[in-house]
């Protein structure tokens, strides 16, 4: 299979789940889907919540349940790899001037690096669209010139995981 049609077929499984599958940013929480209500700005219960209650959750209760945060769909994306044997990293993106943090997943295609935003907030620039690197130094680069600090986070994104790591603003 060539570069661009694998490459076009792992892309189109991801979007296909995270894109065409109605997902909402948010978790699931105690029987009920905790979602932002950014309606008169900053959802203070909401931020309350997911920074003491909220657990990364099981690929499958954010697939039942539509809803997930970065770390949730960067898992869930994660789960579908591994089910087409390939091996992806996730990252921490740390913008420390605004103290924002968002998860985002690489994998590797034919000595590509790809990077694919699906987290369920549409109006993330590069949205349901791959970005190929020639290596993970370029991916490193390209979001370290945009004043981020990078840091791979795979092996603390375990489902029931405190994601204290990710909590910046607590």
């Amino acid at each position: 299979m060539n570069e661009s049609k694998k490459l076009n077929e792992i892309c189109q499984l991801l979007k296909d789940e995270l894109i065409d599958n109605g997902y909402m940013y948010g978790f699931y929480l105690k029987d009920r889907r905790v979602i932002p209500n950014t309606s008169l700005g900053f959802d203070t219960e909401f931020a309350n919540l997911l920074t003491s209650e909220y657990r990364i959750q099981e690929p499958k209760v954010s697939r039942r349940e539509k809803v997930a945060t970065c770390l949730d769909a960067v898992l869930i994306m994660k789960e579908i790899l591994s089910e087409q044997d390939i091996e992806s990293k996730i990252w921490m993106l740390f913008l420390k001037e605004k103290r924002k943090v968002h998860s985002v997943l690489t994998f590797e295609i034919d000595g590509k690096i790809v990077y694919l935003e699906l987290t369920p907030q549409f109006r993330k620039s590069n949205y349901g669209k791959e970005i190929l690197f020639e290596g993970i130094e370029a991916f490193f680069s390209y979001w370290e010139q945009q004043g981020y600090i990078v840091s791979d986070i795979t092996d603390m994104c375990k489902p029931g995981a405190n994601p204290d790591f990710f909590m910046v603003n607590k």
